[in-house]
């Protein structure tokens, strides 16, 4: 099970930009989500949201995505999070590699849960939710949010992307 995390991802200006957006896409691009794992929007914001921060943002995810042989952006959508929920671990597509971008996160570790089975047995980890930090890893990996078991102050903002 592998992944590769990003630190310091964006340059604050951008990231105050998107969170901005963000929160805006929460009240006009909502997505109807039945598993009640938080809030989301549409899988659409790449197609949605301009401004130069947003393409400096999927530029610079578009640099790392190429060198992983990923040339094809699917979709892109957010997730809010400001309490307990239930987990719906999952997988996205096959071939696929995902990006969660903690664009608020003032607990590091409400990061995001990595579940896999194989040969050599059962491997869990969470990987830390550094605000401004992005996350990738191969989208067959079973994976879910790691919920808060408080209610947030702030609600925990994440960006999440599929590139084939």
């Amino acid at each position: 099970m592998q992944f590769l995390l990003y630190k310091d991802f964006l340059d604050l200006k951008d990231l105050n930009k998107i969170k901005k957006d963000i929160e805006k896409n929460f009240k006009s691009n909502k997505h109807k989500d039945f598993l009640k794992s938080g809030v989301q929007t549409k899988p659409n914001l790449h197609l949605i949201n301009t401004g130069q921060h947003w393409k400096n943002y999927y530029n610079k995810l578009q640099n790392i995505m190429t060198q992983l042989k990923k040339y094809k952006l699917t979709k892109s959508w957010s997730l809010k999070v400001n309490k307990k929920q239930q987990n719906f671990f999952h997988v996205h597509q096959k071939n696929s590699f995902t990006s969660v971008f903690y664009v608020q996160n003032k607990n590091y570790e409400l990061g995001t849960h990595l579940k896999q089975e194989n040969l050599g047995g059962k491997h869990e980890i969470i990987i830390p939710g550094y605000e401004n930090s992005i996350a990738i890893f191969s989208g067959d990996i079973m994976h879910d949010a790691v919920f808060p078991n408080y209610i947030l102050k702030k609600p925990r903002y994440t960006l999440i992307t599929d590139y084939e």
